[in-house]
């Protein structure tokens, strides 16, 4: 360690400790104890969560990416929004090697996190969110370009509407904006 400078003391004696000061966050975080949950307030406002004092997200935000099965999932507006970015880079998804996917992959997590998104999975055990790796939010938006308009599901609702035995009457929007 250089010498630092004490007002008094002469440079060369022993010196008190020096106590290091921790580097300033990017995003300070306020939290406020209430009824046993933390609240969380970034203080440039983007993002506001309830979270537990184990790190799990009670509330998700209107911008975050849910992870896992079903319509309260897909209904989600931040993944609405997720889908539709996916799905305006889908030709270009689908013409690429491997290296290629990734790297579109890549680059669509890195747009959706300045909505600010999370991506986040519901524990079953406790019903809290939990934020996932970048990897794994990459690999979501893989499987999301995969997944739209497979030709196996849509040859399958193709038949169902065929027959009249459709699974569930579509009313109001698309659960994706701009994709029928």
């Amino acid at each position: 360690p250089v010498p630092v400078e004490q007002p008094g003391v002469p440079v060369g004696q022993a010196m008190a400790p020096v106590e290091e000061v921790p580097a300033p966050m990017e995003q300070p975080i306020n939290p406020v104890q209430q009824d046993g949950v933390i609240q969380a307030e970034i203080n440039n406002g983007v993002a506001t969560a309830a979270v537990e004092e184990e790190g799990g997200i009670a509330e998700p935000t209107e911008h975050d990416v849910l992870n896992g099965r079903g319509a309260s999932v897909n209904a989600h507006s931040g993944n609405k929004k997720f889908r539709a970015l996916c799905f305006s880079r889908k030709p270009e998804f689908e013409a690429g090697n491997h290296a290629a996917k990734r790297r579109i992959a890549t680059e669509i997590v890195s747009v959706a996190r300045t909505w600010p998104a999370r991506f986040l999975k519901k524990k079953s055990d406790k019903g809290y969110w939990y934020e996932l790796s970048n990897e794994k939010a990459i690999l979501k938006a893989c499987q999301v370009m995969r997944d739209f308009q497979r030709p196996d599901r849509v040859a399958l609702r193709e038949m169902a509407a065929a027959n009249g035995n459709r699974k569930r009457q579509r009313t109001g929007e698309p659960s994706t904006p701009g994709v029928e």
